[in-house]
């Protein structure tokens, strides 16, 4: 995928065009100082609660597998998530008697 970059201070000066732009071209990449910093994507009042959910659900999931990574637990068994799970509720119920 090949996003077109946008400064943002021609965001800031020109936001009338950046908007045209967008709805032309599609999504497009901010920059400050030539680094990125935010997407912007075209929606419309029908489709933007669907947009905004599916990017940072997207986001989220990325995170959590990046911390599976990271933590190991990525690569637990099913058997071993089942016992950790039913060890934990074990625990919980314990705790709130």
């Amino acid at each position: 995928m090949n996003l077109p970059f946008l400064a943002s201070r021609e965001l800031s000066a020109k936001p009338g065009g950046v908007m045209r732009r967008l709805h032309r071209e599609g999504a497009m990449v901010i920059t400050d100082h030539g680094q990125p910093r935010a997407l912007l994507l075209p929606v419309d009042a029908a489709s933007f609660l669907d947009t905004a959910v599916d990017v940072l659900a997207t986001r989220a999931l990325r995170n959590v597998r990046s911390r599976a990574e990271q933590t190991g637990t990525s690569k637990l068994s099913h058997k071993k998530i089942r016992s950790l799970v039913k060890k934990t509720r074990r625990q919980t119920r314990a705790s709130a008697a």
